[in-house]
């Protein structure tokens, strides 16, 4: 994805800098255009830009999306603040009042506050800070200007640490880091204060990048006082899901895991079939047969030596540790696969790592974001996603011939359970 952010100096309803703006968009070719005062007050209507398409907005803040891309939702924040959703991604507008210090203060507060109440979303802040983040980013002459205070940088700092988020630019350093430039009482201003915050993930993905185009400033096609800004980054979509290798994730055992064990304590009957589907190294399925049980295992993973699929039906299936180290599509699907196996009268047995232990063990190693759930090993594609049982609910919720569900294994803290009940052929 890419994004380009500029602020057009109230100047979008001018045919010559509207025609700048194009020549700009035909360059960078963004799927995401994020504008600063985008027109003047005074002008009540919005400006069509060839090619993309109005999301939202006012004199203070609008967004465009590229003609022909996936829909994305607009969602409105304040006068100064307008947000786009695009799958996980929360892209943020923002345009800082250029009044005094505590208004800007307020504004990261608010920033910072609502963002963090947003878990669910990787987030990109970019605009017009109308600030200097270091002292070295707003000069007056030679000496750093007092425009910026220590407590507006604070406030961004508290932004930042809050929401785990990266000025992007200190990734990505150049020789002329200043998108503003201006003579001021015979000296020149220079600031840099057209910033990308954006989450640290995204901020360390490979194909992220920030370029500070001073184009749209200099020369003869420039069309604003401003620099744009243009970040590229892979979104989770296009880097992630290709490279899950769920066989990957499977646990080399010495003995049957605890859930099979409670299974077989609580549930399970010698005279049911049972099929381990999702089965691994197949563990689990020496143990039940030498328990005494008819049961089969079944996995998709060619080094596993177990992708001849049952021709029969099951008493009882059981999906251990399956749908969670799977992305959110095949999830589905290997649910709806492992539910084929069920007899009418059958049950499913579905567990997962829970939601508590994988998102403790994400923060305490580390590990990279990716769709729903983390990389634990991004190099091998070991992937996990935590689900609690109204995660594996829902899952479930559209088997046709469901008769019911309820925890199977209760009060389990490292992992979530569920047993959904197959109805039985009408008499």
């Amino acid at each position: 994805m890419k994004i380009a952010s500029v602020n057009l100096n109230k100047r979008a309803g001018s045919s010559a800098i509207r025609e700048g703006l194009l020549r700009w968009l035909e360059r960078v070719q963004p799927n995401l255009l994020l504008l600063q005062e985008p027109w003047s007050h005074a002008q009540k209507d919005s400006v069509e830009i060839s090619g993309y398409n109005l999301l939202g907005g006012n004199h203070y803040v609008a967004n465009y999306l590229r003609a022909g891309d996936p829909a994305a939702q607009s969602v409105p924040r304040t006068d100064r603040w307008l947000s786009v959703v695009v799958g996980r991604e929360c892209i943020h507008t923002v345009y800082f009042p250029d009044t005094t210090p505590g208004a800007r203060e307020k504004f990261f507060d608010v920033l910072a506050e609502q963002i963090h109440n947003q878990p669910q979303c990787q987030h990109l802040i970019l605009g017009d800070f109308n600030m200097a983040p270091r002292p070295d980013d707003g000069l007056y002459g030679d000496q750093p200007s007092v425009w910026t205070g220590g407590s507006e940088r604070r406030a961004l700092q508290h932004l930042l640490t809050k929401n785990d988020l990266v000025d992007l630019y200190l990734l990505h350093p150049t020789a002329d880091p200043f998108t503003f430039e201006k003579l001021n009482r015979g000296k020149m201003t220079r600031f840099r204060c057209d910033l990308a915050l954006v989450d640290r993930d995204i901020a360390q993905r490979e194909g992220t990048n920030l370029l500070i185009d001073h184009g749209t400033r200099r020369g003869l096609r420039s069309f604003t006082d401003h620099s744009g800004l243009v970040v590229t980054f892979c979104d989770d979509e296009t880097m992630d899901a290709t490279e899950i290798r769920p066989e990957n994730t499977a646990i080399s055992r010495s003995c049957v895991s605890k859930p099979t064990r409670l299974l077989r304590r609580h549930h399970l009957r010698l005279d049911q079939r049972v099929l381990d589907f999702g089965c691994g190294r197949g563990k689990d399925v020496e143990w039940l047969r030498n328990e005494g049980f008819d049961a089969d295992g079944y996995d998709i993973a060619a080094k596993f030596g177990a992708t001849v699929r049952p021709k029969r039906l099951f008493d009882v299936v059981m999906a251990i540790y399956v749908v969670n180290v799977l992305d959110p599509l095949r999830r589905i699907a290997a649910l709806r696969d492992a539910w084929s196996f069920v007899k009418p009268g059958g049950r499913l047995f579905v567990v997962s790592r829970s939601r508590e232990q994988i998102e403790r063990e994400a923060r305490e190693g580390n590990w990279k974001r990716c769709l729903d759930g983390y990389f634990s090993d991004r190099r091998s594609g070991k992937f996990q996603r935590g689900l609690d049982y109204e995660d594996l609910q829902q899952m479930v919720r559209d088997f046709a011939d469901l008769a019911g569900t309820e925890p199977a294994l209760a009060n389990q803290t490292c992992f979530s359970s569920l047993v959904a009940h197959k109805k039985s052929l009408p008499q």
